[in-house]
């Protein structure tokens, strides 16, 4: 690898939007408050980037970035020089990326929340939501510091959330200031029962010796990589082997989200996968492979003071530069191993199975090398939908995933059945039709009948928008490919009245489950216990959570439809 001197940003993720015209970096996340921040950080510090590098530990590339403190806002025994360590990156014929890392530049200022690795090594806590750049307004002369939210990240954001994206320097720093000083005994908490006696290093262990042995490269990359990875197996017939650990998984059959996950990307492309086998194992090292997992068996995430943060990352853990390919015009490197981790700190967000396999539909997209789309509908925007779509893939998605891998030919078919998923009146609708074969682009378009006012179909096949008619609708399509191929279908579409408000007239905890009995249960509603979101699965009048111990105590159930309506509050008491 040549060595040329740039100050350059770390490597930190590839996205492929639709058509792969834009490349863009971010992930999914919850945004967290000042105060979650605060607390849950191990440091708090202000300092220059003097120095990026790259090494190599376990097979994966990390990038080393040295820090010069220049102030500490929390924190104990803060060296004036730090090195953070942060997954991702290329050394010689090696690279690794990973959506939702931060991204530095050599002589910029940043302010920084730090937590550690399980051995003592800093990074920044909550990967790209705890760093901000420091920037100097030419107008006022006056600093201000920046949330490093990449290009085309968009963050959810819970209501009464104070959380700063942009502020004033001093002003920042002050809050940060009293937010540490009156809730002190709050982080000192937190930090003995997360952290206990773990010292924080002022480099990681293993970056001397990297250093000693001449393992360590400049840091040279660009922001992305000049071309970005793909799986070439596809394009010899060859499936792509995936393993799933089970350990923390939020439900017994993981395994079968997983598959529907991966069955939703090969509609109509070349893409097919095999189970590999379960693993215990972060990464089941085996080349032309993905490895799926729960339990942060590899600390990537760290524990938050509450339920917020980073859901989940997908990426391609091990990529070759020195190998290529043209497709459609654009070259791809060569994918090796891809990984998907869920955030166990964040699954308290998931809902329910539908929830759970959405996002691992979107994690998953990220492993075959698709990024965030601009497409507000689609499962591969930034922000998860939960909106009972599960593993379908709308417009969007499926044009760019055939953009990278190509679709299967032959005589274009409709194939998605004639009673489409019911509407509800007042509420965002979105479903999209789907057809297998042909060549190129689909194009759609109504030829007959009528939609709810308010709803409208893309030429892309999606069916989306907002309506106040009820009733039951009859309408054709027609969808042409490139080629002049057609296909015709008719469909049904119910358009329901608003759900009536939840009822709870029950909750028993048995067997470690919390039950809930009651009416007007929507199925991808939300179930809260003591205002924390828990994993469960719905039916109309029943509710059920996967195991889970309760401490003795008192605790509140309650219940909230997607249309944001919520039920009586039962209280439920264990002795």
């Amino acid at each position: 690898m040549k060595n040329r001197s740039l100050k350059l940003l770390y490597l930190l993720s590839l996205c492929l939007t639709l058509y792969l015209s834009q490349i863009t970096s971010a992930t999914t996340a919850i945004e967290p408050s000042d105060l979650e921040m605060v607390v849950s950080a191990r440091a708090i510090v202000i300092g220059e980037v003097s120095d990026i590098s790259t090494g190599v530990q376990n097979d994966r590339v990390y990038s080393y970035i040295r820090l010069k403190v220049e102030e500490v806002i929390k924190g104990k025994n803060i060296s004036s020089e730090v090195v953070l360590k942060q997954p991702g990156g290329e050394y010689g014929d090696l690279g690794t990326l990973i959506f939702g890392m931060p991204k530095f530049e050599v002589g910029k200022k940043v302010l920084v929340y730090l937590d550690s690795w399980a051995d003592g090594a800093l990074r920044v806590h909550q990967m790209f939501l705890g760093k901000f750049d420091i920037t100097k307004d030419a107008s006022t002369n006056q600093f201000f510091v920046t949330r490093d939210q990449g290009e085309n990240v968009q963050l959810f954001t819970r209501a009464n959330t104070a959380s700063t994206r942009r502020a004033e320097l001093n002003t920042f720093k002050s809050r940060l200031w009293n937010l540490y000083e009156s809730n002190f005994s709050r982080a000192e908490k937190f930090e003995e029962e997360t952290y206990g006696d773990l010292p924080m290093l002022a480099e990681p262990l293993e970056f001397a010796s990297l250093r000693q042995r001449g393992q360590i490269s400049p840091m040279w990359v660009t922001l992305n990589p000049p071309q970005p990875p793909r799986w070439f197996e596809p394009d010899s017939g060859q499936s792509i082997a995936y393993y799933v650990n089970r350990d923390g998984a939020p439900s017994p059959i993981v395994v079968d989200d997983v598959d529907a996950a991966l069955r939703a990307w090969t509609e109509g492309t070349t893409l097919r996968f095999h189970l590999g086998g379960e693993t215990s194992a972060c990464q089941a090292g085996v080349n032309g492979s993905i490895t799926v997992v729960f339990n942060n068996c590899d600390g990537s995430f760290s524990r938050s003071d509450g339920c917020s943060g980073i859901l989940g990352v997908g990426g391609i853990s091990k990529y070759l530069p020195s190998q290529s390919k043209s497709v459609n015009g654009m070259t791809f490197y060569k994918s090796l191993e891809g990984m998907v981790s869920l955030n166990p700190y964040g699954l308290c967000n998931v809902m329910n199975r539908c929830d759970l396999q959405e996002t691992l539909t979107h994690e998953l997209g990220h492993a075959l090398g698709l990024g965030h789309t601009t497409d507000e509908i689609a499962t591969m925007w930034p922000i998860t939908h939960f909106d009972n779509r599960c593993n379908s893939l709308l417009g969007d998605d499926i044009q760019g995933i055939r953009f990278m891998y190509g679709s299967t030919g032959g005589a274009l078919n409709i194939t998605t059945g004639t009673d489409l998923l019911p509407a509800t009146v007042n509420f965002p609708y979105a479903t999209k039709l789907d057809a297998t074969g042909g060549s190129g682009t689909q194009t759609w378009q109504l030829t007959g009948g009528r939609l709810p006012s308010g709803l409208q179909l893309s030429s892309n096949g999606t069916l989306y928008g907002l309506t106040f008619e009820v009733g039951t609708y009859n309408f054709s399509v027609q969808v042409r490919d490139t080629s002049g191929r057609s296909a015709q279908a008719s469909f049904n579409l119910s358009v329901q009245a608003a759900t009536p408000v939840p009822e709870i007239s029950e909750v028993i905890y048995k067997k470690k489950k919390v039950i809930v009995t009651g009416q007007n249960f929507a199925p991808s509603g939300a179930l809260y216990i003591n205002d924390r979101q828990r994993f469960a699965t719905f039916t109309s009048d029943k509710i059920q959570t996967d195991k889970g111990k309760l401490k003795v105590g008192t605790y509140t159930v309650y219940v909230v439809n997607p249309d944001n309506k919520v039920s009586n509050r039962f209280t439920l008491v264990i002795q």
